[in-house]
């Protein structure tokens, strides 16, 4: 009795970045919607990809880079002053957060890749990506996090503990 693998998106990690697969195969919505988007732009897609929560479809590394562009997105919706900085936001990543993400790096084409400097690109290729969107975006920030996923709160920096 065989058993058909459901379809996954795959990613190989290169000396910087990373490639999305080749899909031979037309694949269900909303797969093909993605793998046309980072057709288009990987970092883009990616980063928006932070936004959902973990799908069946991601395969172990496409898990791992949705779990890269997660934490930013956490990061970045903690940030207290982000409504004012906007596009001059500084998100650092931690050394420990760095060492958690090297040592959760799944068994995958290009593992050997992930280090201190892979990681630290793509945090800031996926930083760039919001920098450009928020420069541009006529609302709030909180609004422009809303629009993406209803489970993010942008941390008010107005806020006072009494």
């Amino acid at each position: 009795m065989s058993t058909k693998t459901p379809p996954t998106i795959n990613a190989v990690y290169l000396p910087e970045g990373f490639l999305i697969e080749e899909v031979s195969v037309q694949m269900e919505e909303p797969l093909q919607q993605w793998i046309e988007a980072f057709g288009k732009d990987r970092y883009q897609a990616l980063y928006r990809l932070g936004f959902l929560k973990k799908e069946s479809w991601f395969s172990p590394s496409l898990t791992y880079l949705h779990h890269i562009a997660e934490n930013l997105i956490k990061s970045l919706s903690h940030q207290p002053d982000i409504e004012l900085s906007r596009e001059e936001v500084q998100v650092v990543l931690l050394q420990e957060q760095v060492e958690r993400l090297k040592n959760e790096v799944p068994f995958v084409i290009g593992m050997e890749y992930v280090d201190y400097h892979w990681i630290s690109w793509l945090w800031k290729r996926l930083l760039a990506v919001f920098t450009a969107e928020i420069k541009d975006y006529d609302g709030t920030v909180a609004r422009y996090f809303a629009e993406y996923s209803s489970n993010i709160n942008v941390v008010d920096g107005f806020s006072f503990i009494w």
